[in-house]
This record gives C-alpha cells, sequence and structure tokens, in this order.
C-alpha cells in the first residue's frame, strides 16, 4: 500500500513530466505551471552579469548549473551592470535547469530585446555598454498541500 493518495500521485506525475519538459521547446513561465504544482521559491537568489545577450554566454551558464536543480530565473539588461540602478526587465519568470535548451532561451530573450526597442521606439541599444543579468535561484517543485 502507498503512503500516498490518488491526487498526489497525480500532482506528482505532473511534477515529472514538468521537470522533463521545461523550456525545451517553448520557455517555461512561471506563470504558466499548473495550480497543483508548488514551486518553492524560498532559496536565495544569486546574479550571473555577462557582457551583452549573445547565446554563447547563456549557453556557458546553463552547462554551469548543477544538473539536478531547477532554477527560476528574471533577465535583465542595465547599462552599468549595477543592479541597484534602473534596468530593463525582459522577461516574466521562467524555469531553467542544466538540460534545457539555451537556444530558446537566447532566441526569446533577443526577440524580447527587439521587441523593447520597437515598443519605445529605440532604434538601438549600444552594444558596447550593456550587460544582461540573469537573477536566478534554485526552487522546488512540490506537491500543493490540498485543504480538505
Amino acid at each position: 500500500m502507498t503512503p500516498y493518495n490518488t491526487n498526489t500521485l497525480k500532482i506528482m506525475n505532473k511534477i515529472e513530466r514538468l521537470q522533463k519538459v521545461i523550456t525545451q521547446n517553448n520557455i517555461t513561465f512561471l506563470v504558466d505551471v499548473d495550480k497543483t504544482v508548488n514551486v518553492n521559491k524560498s532559496g536565495k537568489s544569486h546574479f550571473h552579469k555577462m557582457f551583452k545577450l549573445e547565446r554563447d554566454n547563456i549557453r556557458d551558464f546553463i552547462f554551469e548549473l548543477y544538473s539536478n536543480d531547477i532554477f527560476l530565473v528574471n533577465a535583465f539588461i542595465s547599462v552599468n551592470c549595477n543592479i541597484n540602478d534602473p534596468y530593463i526587465n525582459l522577461s516574466r519568470q521562467f524555469l531553467i535547469h542544466k538540460e534545457c535548451n539555451y537556444n530558446i532561451v537566447s532566441e526569446y530573450l533577443y526577440n524580447q530585446l527587439e521587441n523593447y526597442k520597437n515598443s519605445f521606439n529605440i532604434d538601438e541599444i549600444n552594444d558596447d555598454y550593456y550587460f544582461l543579468i540573469f537573477k536566478y535561484k534554485i526552487v522546488k517543485l512540490e506537491s500543493r498541500k490540498i485543504s480538505a
């Protein structure tokens, strides 16, 4: 006999499926995670700073992640690489892990930057003067407590 009820097993199956598809074919946004799955965000945030938005930098960051962990990322652009100064938020929070598709991430962020420039009628951002910063933290996917 299993110590889990049927609902808990269904949620655990959803978690396992989610872990396999996180940011593989599309960006997995935090807001789109099934509401029966609790994303425990209690971990400490870290910052990874890269010069410009380049696929190789994003690939290197993702390849350096811990293999079994899932990370919540907030990506933004800064002209002086100082997180206390104004910055451009490129996206809603999204999930990644070491095996996610870095091409999907870099293409998405590049498109977001282009959308920003078009939305605000900015012809170009000086390529020699901006940084891509990832604010990230380890998260745990858990079964959401359902009150009886």
